[in-house]
């Protein structure tokens, strides 16, 4: 199981079809026009695009019943965390549907030399022109705008696989799955110090965040409207903490689809908020050959 953007996996054996591989194909997954997307040119056949096959995990249950033992203060495996080792060996797919993928690759000329596959072997990349894509898909790509923020994704609506295919593969991306577009609002705002608060509300600004008043366990009630790093500190309850560059303390933010680590805008925050961490960056760990791209 994946963590994926909502889709609607419609199944239609009554358009099975056979395509020139001689093989028959269904459809494996289509959705409506998403909501806000609008439908723009065809992507030209000679664009590059990079596939990743997702094959089942073939005992994701247990790793889920695992993670949960390890998490809970009362088992006795509380702790134990698992090594990357156990991990693959967890959600490693079944051989039988690895082979079922890299046969089909290999009917379209992809060997393994042209292939990324994940440790666990449930993940295969490989970068191909848009029309040989589309031809294995029996898809068309078009460049899709999202009509309010303006982002554009290369996506489609539906695409095929062979019948026989479809039990060893999860999906392929990118094809249906679209960027998840949130307003990214929230209810508190923060004040500048030059900025007069709002009325019978103590300001929580920069200054009131490096304060040095105690802190009583309470939540500032300011903390709903008007934010600051001390508010930051009494909601997450970190007020005592004091961070030292030799605890080997780390803490890791994931980023999904589109989502990418942004240097310049943590800068910007630190001379703002905390001028003492200026220069502070963070590293970036690559997930299945993903790179940053801010």
């Amino acid at each position: 199981m994946r963590l994926r953007s909502a889709v609607f996996v419609l199944v239609f054996s009554c358009l099975a079809q056979a395509l020139p591989s001689g093989r028959p194909y269904k459809v494996k997954e289509s959705i409506d026009t998403p909501r806000g997307w609008i439908k723009r040119e065809r992507v030209p056949a000679d664009r590059t695009i990079e596939l990743r096959v997702a094959i089942p995990q073939s005992n994701f249950a247990e790793l889920e019943r695992r993670l949960y033992e390890v998490s809970d203060p009362t088992h006795h495996s509380y702790g134990a965390h698992l090594s990357k080792k156990e991990v693959d060996e967890l959600v490693a797919p079944h051989s039988d549907s690895v082979n079922a993928v890299h046969d089909w690759l290999a009917s379209h000329g992809f060997q393994k030399r042209h292939l990324t596959v994940s440790s666990a072997g449930d993940w295969v990349k490989l970068a191909l022109p848009i029309s040989q894509a589309e031809k294995m898909l029996d898809t068309e790509y078009h460049v899709w705008e999202h009509r309010v923020t303006g982002m554009t994704a290369i996506r489609t609506t539906a695409y095929t696989l062979p019948d026989d295919l479809h039990a060893h593969v999860e999906f392929v991306h990118p094809t249906i799955a679209f960027p998840s577009i949130k307003p990214m609002i929230s209810g508190s705002r923060f004040i500048p110090d030059s900025d007069t608060p709002s009325a019978g509300i103590k300001i929580y600004s920069a200054s009131a965040a490096h304060g040095t008043s105690s802190w009583n366990g309470t939540i500032n009630p300011a903390c709903n409207n008007e934010i600051g790093l001390k508010c930051l500190q009494q909601i997450y309850n970190f007020t005592d903490y004091k961070p030292s560059p030799n605890s080997g303390s780390r803490i890791g933010i994931t980023g999904y689809l589109e989502q990418f680590a942004n240097t310049q805008d943590l800068q910007s925050f630190f001379t703002e908020q905390r001028p003492d961490a200026i220069n502070t960056t963070f590293d970036v760990i690559s997930v299945n050959g993903r790179h940053s791209e801010e």
